[in-house]
C-alpha cells in the first residue's frame, strides 16, 4: 500500500500553509514579547510537525467557569 499522500498534504494545508513560521525558538520568544507589548496580545509558541518551524498561536483564556 503507498501512504495517503493526499491526506499529508491535505493536513498541512490545515495546519501549515500560510503561517508564518520561524527558524528558532528564540526568534519565536521575540516575536511573543513584541506582540504583547506592542498589542497586548498574548500567543504561544509549537514546533510545526510539517515543516519543523516555530508557528505562533493566540493562548485562549481560561474559562472562569460563569
Amino acid at each position: 500500500m503507498y501512504p495517503d499522500i493526499r491526506a499529508d498534504q491535505l493536513a498541512f494545508e490545515r495546519q501549515c500553509s500560510g503561517k508564518k513560521g520561524y527558524p528558532d525558538e528564540k526568534i519565536a520568544n521575540k516575536v511573543i514579547g513584541r506582540a504583547k507589548w506592542d498589542r497586548g496580545v498574548i500567543l504561544r509558541k509549537y514546533v510545526c510537525p510539517f515543516c519543523g518551524c516555530w508557528h505562533l498561536t493566540k493562548l485562549e483564556k481560561a474559562s472562569d467557569g460563569v
